[in-house]
C-alpha cells in the first residue's frame, strides 16, 4: 500500500523534468510532494504496528515461560521431587543494600533521584539457574531505563525484571543500579516475585514510603 504514493511521486518527478508549463509544473510538484509525504506516513504507521506486535508477542512468550515455570514448580512439589528445587527464600534479592522480604520498609524523599543497587543472593548449596526477580512499580515512579533490567509498562504499572543465567551456591550477584525518582508523596506496596529454573516460585509485598 505504501508503494503506490512513492510510485506516484516518482512519476511526478519524471514529469517535472520534462518541459511543461509553469502552472502544470507547480501542480505536479505539489502532488508529488504530497504523495511522498503520504507514503512516509503509511510507512511509519506500518512500522509502528510492527513494533507493537513484536512487543506483544514478546510479552506473551514471556508470560507463557513464567506459567510453565510455575506449573513445573507445582508438579515437582506434588510429585515429592522437592529436593530438586532450591527452597523458598534461599534465593533473595537486595534492594538498596537490604534484603527484600514481606512487609520490609524503605523510606525515600520525593522528587529526588536515587541510584538503588540491586543484587541477587543464593544462600543454598546448589547453583541457581535462570533466576528472575520481578518488581511491579506504580507509574508515578520515574524509572531510568538501563541495560541491566527489562521494563514493561501497562496503564497502571511498570514491571521491572532482573534476570541472571546462573548464581553460584553461597554467592551474591550484583545486577547494577536502578535509577528511580519518586514523583508523589505516598506509601506504596510493591509486589515482588522471585523464581528460576530450579528456584521455587514465591511472591510477597514490600513497602516504599515517599516523604517530603
Amino acid at each position: 500500500m505504501a508503494f503506490a504514493p512513492f510510485l506516484l511521486s516518482l512519476i511526478g518527478v519524471a514529469v517535472i523534468l520534462q518541459n511543461i508549463p509553469t502552472i502544470a509544473f507547480f501542480i505536479v510538484l505539489i502532488v508529488s510532494l504530497l504523495s511522498f509525504l503520504y507514503g512516509i506516513y503509511i510507512l511509519w504507521a506500518s512500522l509502528s504496528v510492527l513494533i507493537e506486535v513484536t512487543e506483544i508477542i514478546g510479552t506473551i512468550k514471556k508470560e507463557k515461560e513464567e506459567k510453565i515455570i510455575e506449573l513445573l514448580s507445582s508438579l515437582v512439589e506434588k510429585s515429592g521431587a522437592d529436593s530438586l528445587f532450591i527452597k523458598e527464600k534461599e534465593v533473595q534479592a537486595k534492594f538498596n543494600n537490604k534484603y527484600l522480604k514481606k512487609d520490609e520498609g524503605f523510606v525515600f524523599s520525593v522528587n529526588k533521584k536515587y541510584d538503588i543497587p540491586i543484587s541477587i543472593n543464593n544462600a543454598s548449596d546448589k547453583m541457581a539457574k535462570k533466576v528472575e526477580v520481578g518488581l511491579i512499580f506504580p507509574k508515578d515512579f520515574l524509572i531510568e531505563n538501563t541495560s541491566n533490567f527489562s521494563i514493561f509498562t501497562t496503564e497502571k504499572d511498570q514491571i521491572i525484571r532482573f534476570n541472571n543465567e546462573v548464581v553460584q551456591a553461597h554467592e551474591s550477584f550484583i545486577k547494577g543500579k536502578i535509577g528511580i525518582t519518586f514523583l508523589g508523596v505516598d506509601e506504596y506496596k510493591i509486589y515482588t516475585f522471585i523464581k528460576g529454573e530450579n528456584v521455587k516460585y514465591y511472591n510477597f509485598n514490600f513497602k516504599i514510603k515517599v516523604i517530603d
